[in-house]
């Protein structure tokens, strides 16, 4: 679980204080208590709950669209082998440093679904 390695390692530097934001409302709602825990997960959510006191962190749910820049990114790093690291702002690709500058500048960032509606019809038959 991806907020379970971020806050271990928000841990470890000693970072504390953060929000934490994640585009899916079941783990966030889980991690809040509002939810039940699937039981494979309890072990993973209680060390999160723990980490959360610990570091002091606050989670929040966000939508995708809020999260651009983090899917950017693991899309990067589910591609690559070996270890991807980003600590700098030129460290990052190209598209990850335009999605930044966009969020800094508070452009929205909008999904647009579109669908083709298929107005083919089926022809029953009798017999």
């Amino acid at each position: 679980m991806a907020i379970l390695e971020a806050l271990r390692y928000c841990k470890r530097i000693g970072l504390e204080g953060f929000w934490l934001e994640s585009n899916s409302l079941s783990i966030v709602n889980c991690l809040r208590n509002s939810w039940k825990v699937p039981w494979e997960r309890v072990e993973q959510v209680e060390e999160c709950r723990e980490l959360i006191k610990i570091t002091k962190a606050r989670i929040q749910h966000t939508l995708r669209e809020g999260n651009n820049l983090v899917n950017f990114v693991a899309n990067v790093v589910i591609g690559a082998v070996g270890v991807v690291q980003f600590d700098t702002f030129i460290s990052l690709p190209t598209k990850g440093r335009c999605i930044l500058n966009m969020d800094k500048a508070q452009v929205p960032s909008l999904r647009i679904r579109t669908r083709s509606i298929n107005n083919q019809t089926t022809e029953y038959t009798e017999e």
